[in-house]
C-alpha cells in the first residue's frame, strides 16, 4: 500500500469495482513509481476523475471525498487523504493513519455525487 494506491483502493470500496488492481504491483519504490506514472501519463487527480469523481468545493466536501494533498517526496506529487469528517485517513511512511482534518490544507476536493 502506498500514498497512491490507498485512494484508488478506497474509490473502489465506494464504487465496488477493482480498477486500482490494474496498477498494483507495477512499482516497488519511488523511482520506479515515478517512471511508471510518467510512461503512462498517469496522475492520481486524473485517475480519480477517469474513475467517476468530479472536483468539489471544500466547503461542501462530505465522508468518503479525496482532499488532494502535496507530498514532499516526490517533488510535486499528489497525494489524497480520504475526508471522514473531523478526522481523515492518509497513508503515510508509517502506514495510513487517521488525522485530524483540520491539519489538511487541501490544494483540491474530488467526490463522487
Amino acid at each position: 500500500m502506498d500514498c497512491t494506491l490507498f485512494p484508488a483502493y478506497c474509490l473502489d470500496i465506494l464504487r465496488g469495482t477493482n480498477s486500482a488492481a490494474e496498477h498494483a504491483g507495477c512499482w516497488h519504490d519511488q523511482l520506479s513509481a515515478e517512471s511508471y506514472s510518467d510512461q503512462n501519463q498517469l496522475t492520481l487527480e486524473d485517475w480519480l476523475l477517469d474513475h467517476g469523481c468530479e472536483p468539489i468545493q471544500a466547503s461542501y466536501r462530505q465522508t468518503g471525498d479525496f482532499l488532494m494533498i502535496p507530498i514532499d517526496e516526490p517533488e510535486g506529487w499528489i497525494s489524497a487523504a480520504v475526508y471522514l469528517g473531523r478526522r481523515s485517513a492518509v497513508c503515510l511512511r508509517e502506514g495510513v493513519r487517521v488525522i485530524p482534518s483540520r491539519a489538511i490544507k487541501p490544494i483540491a476536493v474530488l467526490g463522487l455525487r
